[in-house]
């Protein structure tokens, strides 16, 4: 008696599936960047220049590149430990909603700060909490659904 021998590779489901998780963190992602998006056009229209001078005395504006540069960036990074924590340590996607989220408002003085005009501090400012609340709020979404 012989086996049959499959002529079909073998590919492992966790290497082909696509993780449940990556649609919420793409919404999240989505949801951010359009959120800060609609923040810029207000915060343009109320009349923020959106110039930040640094400390070294360069100033620098906030454009769209910029604004989805620094909203993804960190969000593609968090997503990764996310993917990892759902993988390996069962309560890490708690801790990381909770983390994120304490970044975000942690961060927040620095536009408060920064040498630029009040309403270019509060566009910047909201667009910090705008990440943060997203990121709390549906990856305790995306947790539940697990």
């Amino acid at each position: 008696m012989s086996t049959p021998i499959s002529t079909q590779p073998a590919t492992p489901a966790t290497i082909t599936s696509t993780p449940r998780a990556v649609p919420g963190l793409t919404l999240i992602a989505g949801g951010s960047v359009v959120l800060n998006l609609i923040a810029y056009a207000l915060g343009r229209l109320a009349g923020a220049d959106l110039q930040v001078v640094r400390p070294d005395g360069a100033s620098f504006a906030v454009n769209v590149p910029a604004i989805l540069a620094m909203t993804l960036i960190p969000l593609v990074i968090g997503s990764i430990f996310v993917l990892l924590a759902r993988r390996f340590w069962g309560p890490g996607v708690r801790v990381l909603r909770w983390l994120g989220l304490a970044l975000r408002l942690l961060t927040l003085p620095m536009p408060l700060f920064s040498n630029a005009t009040p309403a270019t501090a509060a566009t910047l400012a909201s667009m910090h909490v705008i990440v943060g609340v997203v990121w709390f709020a549906l990856l305790g979404r995306l947790r539940r659904a697990a």
